[in-house]
């Protein structure tokens, strides 16, 4: 029987996990979250359904929870809630529960796994010291969830305070007009790889240059893969660029833009 893992992605660490946790429990339907995602998945016939997401100042990213309120999921024996993050997760599993729990569905199992972080918009990347480490402690974290994961063992998640009060204060902190900070430098090509990146679908080429629409969830998918790191934010033009060293430009690219 077929298991889903829905997974919403910027620089890769959330598909890397979605990925090797596929892989560890075998027969598993990846499913990228954007804004374009199919809602409808009702006639899957499943046994897992896992959603994988990163961390936005103790939040999910808006898109996800977008989604998980209107995605219409088949009934699963097991569901299972994966927070990647740089920090704390604070009430990111927590949310994902009460919006599920909306929808009648049952969350058996929630879990934290720390990865790079890579906010450019914000602070630099790690070192490349700190890189290595985290990945290798990721890759433990990872085996020891797929194969709790595959046995469908119950990790319940517990309510959180923070899950009242962080979505809000990311709604704050990371504001939809905020891509108005974005700059584009002149070393910009036009090659318009951050358009076909943008889970939000919030840029468009405008004479070859990318416009940001004000609808933006700071992923940072386009300022971290701009082959000219031609696109800044604040001091981004001072620190390096992150992609999980595991995942491919290519794999970030989102198929249905043309």
């Amino acid at each position: 029987m077929q298991n889903i893992i829905f997974y919403f992605t910027g620089t890769g660490n959330s598909l890397n996990v979605s990925k090797q946790i596929g892989e560890r429990i075998g027969d598993t339907k990846l499913v990228r979250i954007t804004s374009e995602t199919v809602l409808d998945y009702r006639s899957e016939k499943v046994d897992r359904i896992g959603i994988v997401y990163p961390v936005y100042f103790g939040a999910i990213p808006n898109l996800v929870s977008n989604f998980l309120s209107r995605v219409k999921l088949p009934e699963s024996k097991y569901v299972f809630l994966i927070a990647t993050c740089g920090g704390l997760a604070a009430g990111a599993n927590d949310q994902g529960r009460r919006i599920l729990s909306r929808k009648k569905l049952k969350v058996d199992a929630g879990y934290t796994i720390t990865m790079p972080s890579n906010n450019q918009t914000s602070y630099p990347p790690i070192s490349s010291d700190k890189l290595v480490i985290s990945i290798d402690t990721s890759a433990h974290k990872i085996n020891m969830i797929a194969s709790e994961v595959n046995n469908k063992l119950k990790k319940p998640v517990n309510s959180s305070f923070a899950s009242l009060i962080a979505p809000p204060l990311s709604h704050i902190v990371i504001p939809k007009h905020s891509d108005k900070k974005f700059e584009v430098e002149e070393s910009c090509i036009g090659c318009g790889l951050c358009k076909r990146v943008c889970p939000a679908h919030n840029i468009n080429l405008i004479h070859a240059k990318p416009n940001w629409n004000h609808n933006c969830t700071r992923c940072t998918a386009c300022l971290q893969i701009c082959p000219k790191q031609a696109i800044q934010y604040g001091s981004s033009r001072n620190w390096g660029r992150y992609i999980h060293p595991n995942i491919t430009v290519n794999e970030l690219i989102i198929k249905l833009i043309p």
